[in-house]
């Protein structure tokens, strides 16, 4: 699983959007949006870079450092 910060997502369209950018670069993503927290959770076959781009090709904004694990990787961005 992947977590990304997504700083700029503040309501239900924005997730809407954000989930939408990773379903076109992979269809059978599972995508879990976290409003309050400001997180997006993603199991895919997609790697970070990709999820990332995808994402910010959105004009929403990533922020943080990656770290990754065996399990669970979080991706945090600094733009």
């Amino acid at each position: 699983m992947q977590k990304f910060k997504v700083v700029d997502m503040a309501c239900g369209h924005c997730a809407s959007v954000v989930e939408n950018s990773i379903k076109r670069i992979d269809p059978n993503a599972q995508v879990s949006a976290y409003i309050d927290r400001r997180e997006i959770t993603v199991r895919s076959e997609a790697d970070n870079a990709q999820i990332a781009e995808a994402i910010r090709s959105t004009g929403y904004n990533l922020l943080g450092r990656s770290a990754p694990s065996d399990r669970e990787t979080t991706v945090l961005f600094d733009i």
